[in-house]
């Protein structure tokens, strides 16, 4: 099975963020604004972001290394 599990996710979060652009504009004026729904959304899409890279490490056996130099076993 060969299906690109990330594609539905990325589509719902852009979805929740063109809803949330109807209420709060997108602009630099806007950057103080702050809501739980806003929050959430980074978070979402920090976490998708660390799940599409830990693949993408695993498929192309990249190691990463924390500050102390050791190797990350479970990426």
């Amino acid at each position: 099975m060969n299906k690109n599990l990330f594609w539905p996710i990325y589509q719902k979060l852009e979805e929740e963020f063109k809803e949330l652009s109807y209420y709060i504009a997108i602009d630099r004026k806007q950057l103080k604004t702050y809501s739980i729904k806003i929050a959430d959304l980074i978070l979402r899409t920090v976490a998708e972001c660390e799940n599409i890279a830990s693949v993408i490490c695993k498929n192309e056996k990249i190691k990463f290394t924390d500050k102390k130099g050791h190797i990350r076993r479970d990426i």
